[in-house]
């Protein structure tokens, strides 16, 4: 059984021994260290734990701003929202000079949440943590959490992990699913060859530096104050992107010149093979018509 997130893993233990019983568990995307442990007690159960480096983003988001004061981590009251939460709250200790606290985005209505973004300057650090739910009980999934954050901030937006990275998500030491689900997968195969699951430790994927090259030039951020192995993704829009609705028309119209224009040479490059053809036939003729009177 393969589990994706805390909320997976945990209806899978409680229904253990009703569906599951003596099946090999391997989890995935578990945002709970302390959840993963206690699950990993059970001998056929293991995993990959979704840990975040929020502290080296935070570091870097520091040293982008580096008149900030307080770092707020958006979550919600989900299971995934609340082990978010416990790694982000344990940054504090090593930035005493910030002030940490959560955002509950499931105790605020749309508006309230929204003007809450939005009241935020450039003295606050926004750290996405997890958004898929509010107050109203209105559900997102991670492309309209995002849109919904980024639209309503006017500061950049960090985030532990690379979902929103190319929807508005300025960047940060990002956790990749991809690895994550690789990772898993040779969990699996290896349980599926004969490998008993209470021999594999509990594993974690190694966060990378990513950064969107469009946010940074849109908030004015010097790259040289970013780590020297950061990726650098989503580069400026060309002038063809900028003004891609402008240039439709008349790109198009510009192609039927050229069009009309190549019919046009083909057509008279047809006239003029006819016109030799026939001066052809007109020569030959006259030679023939010259030598029927010679004959006669």
């Amino acid at each position: 059984i393969i589990a994706g997130d805390d909320l997976a893993l945990q209806f899978v233990l409680n229904n253990r021994q009703k569906y599951f019983k003596d099946t090999p568990v391997v989890f995935e995307g578990i945002n709970s260290e302390e959840f993963a442990a206690m699950a990993a007690r059970d001998s056929t159960v293991t995993g990959v734990v979704e840990t975040f480096d929020f502290s080296d983003t935070i570091k870097v988001a520091k040293n982008l701003f580096p008149q900030a004061t307080k770092v707020v981590g958006l979550s919600d009251d989900t299971e995934t929202g609340h082990g978010s939460s416990q790694q982000f709250l344990k940054c504090q200790k090593d930035f005493p000079q910030l002030q940490f606290s959560v955002l509950d985005a499931s105790a605020l209505n749309k508006n309230e949440l929204a003007a809450k973004l939005a009241s935020y300057d450039h003295e606050t650090i926004l750290l996405f943590l997890v958004f898929t739910k509010d107050k109203d009980g209105n559900f997102y999934n991670a492309r309209e959490g995002v849109a919904f954050v980024t639209k309503y901030a006017k500061i950049p937006v960090f985030k532990g992990d690379e979902l929103g990275i190319m929807d508005g998500v300025l960047g940060g030491k990002l956790l990749s699913y991809r690895e994550m689900g690789k990772t898993t997968g040779r969990i699996v195969m290896n349980i599926l060859n004969g490998t008993p699951a209470e021999s594999i430790p509990i594993e974690t994927v190694a966060p990378k530096y990513v950064f969107n090259k469009g946010l940074l030039e849109k908030f004015n951020l010097p790259p040289d104050k970013l780590p020297d192995n950061c990726t650098i993704i989503n580069p400026s829009p060309s002038f063809f992107e900028k003004n891609e609705k402008e240039l439709r028309p008349i790109l198009a119209a510009v192609g039927v010149l050229i069009l009309l224009i190549l019919l046009a040479i083909g057509d008279s490059w047809r006239r003029r093979m006819l016109y030799r053809r026939l001066s052809k036939a007109q020569k030959n003729l006259a030679l023939t018509e010259k030598s029927l009177l010679a004959a006669v």
